[in-house]
């Protein structure tokens, strides 16, 4: 019989076409997962990938057996959910994944009103899972069935997964409530610094090229990779920051929070789901994400 290991590091590495981020969604080292793969081809007798660049492409075999790798593991993570739910003792479950630059209030909130309006199984909510990792681990979860649905600020391309809705969400700079003072107000002032999120953040790269296009210059005075503690410093006064409004509305409402009249540019989020769902559950749940996901981009 054929190593299941070996055959599931082929299959990750060919779903994500990369031998390093594979080897960081499956815990292991870089060299260990190459000799792991070297081992595969050795008993296939042909190589399985060929290298272009920094990219690695399936040989004409390595095609024909990610087919099957797809179809066996596909199985397989149907029986994990099957094991998932009888856990939950009978009781239906539900699994999304989060990217990590998406504020965790917003999406909670998203996702009680979905459970709220969802369907019931014997009078019974689904138990629902939500987990928050890196866009490529997400989408490699969302291939081998281990999330029903995932929202990003990334689309997801990929043969097994479908865009449900893509969401766009009017972005405002916003800074702490100051009385007699506007947001234009400290966009001029130079002792004024920013509140940033860090570099690998999507949103990050469409703040620098509204920044480019005013042609603003101002200090960095806070950056983070968490989206709460972005909001929280703007807060507490430590700058100004550029957020979708719908993550810090209720901030508004409150009067901590005093955002621009005008919105400067829409940032997109991506609601996908696997093509062949395992359960009419996690169908009509993603149904009512999408749909709650709409009503609060509209409020």
């Amino acid at each position: 019989m054929r190593n299941f290991n070996h055959l599931y590091y082929f299959h990750v590495v060919s779903k994500l076409g990369s031998v390093t981020a594979a080897a960081r969604e499956l815990n292991t080292s870089q060299s260990s997962l190459s000799m792991q793969l070297k081992t595969l081809e050795g008993q296939m007798g042909k190589p399985l990938f060929e290298r272009s660049g920094r990219s690695l492409h399936l040989t004409p075999l390595g095609q024909q057996v990610s087919h099957y790798c797809r179809r066996m593991f596909d199985i397989a993570g149907e029986l994990d959910g099957f094991l998932h739910r009888r856990e939950h003792q009978g009781k239906s479950t539900f699994a999304v994944g989060v990217s990590q630059d998406i504020e965790r209030p917003f999406v909670t909130d998203i996702l009680a009103h979905a459970i709220s309006t969802g369907v019931r199984k014997n009078g019974q909510r689904p138990v629902v899972t939500l987990a928050s990792h890196p866009h490529e681990k997400l989408i490699a979860k969302l291939e081998l069935g281990e999330l029903d649905a995932v929202l990003s600020s990334q689309p997801i391309h990929s043969n097994t997964a479908r865009t449900q809705l893509e969401a766009k969400l009017p972005v405002k700079a916003i800074a702490r409530a100051q009385k007699g003072k506007l947001i234009r107000h400290l966009l001029k002032d130079d002792d004024v610094g920013l509140v940033l999120p860090t570099g690998e953040m999507r949103i990050r790269w469409e703040i620098d090229g509204f920044l480019t296009k005013k042609r603003i210059r101002k200090n960095v005075a806070f950056e983070s990779n968490v989206m709460g503690a972005i909001v929280r410093a703007c807060v507490d006064g430590l700058g100004i920051g550029f957020l979708p409004e719908a993550y810090v509305l209720g901030e508004i409402r409150r009067g901590t929070l005093m955002a621009s009249r005008e919105s400067l540019w829409n940032h997109r989020l991506y609601l996908s789901s696997r093509k062949t769902s395992s359960s009419e559950e996690a169908k009509s749940m993603v149904q009512a994400l999408s749909s709650q996901l709409e009503q609060f981009v509209r409020v």
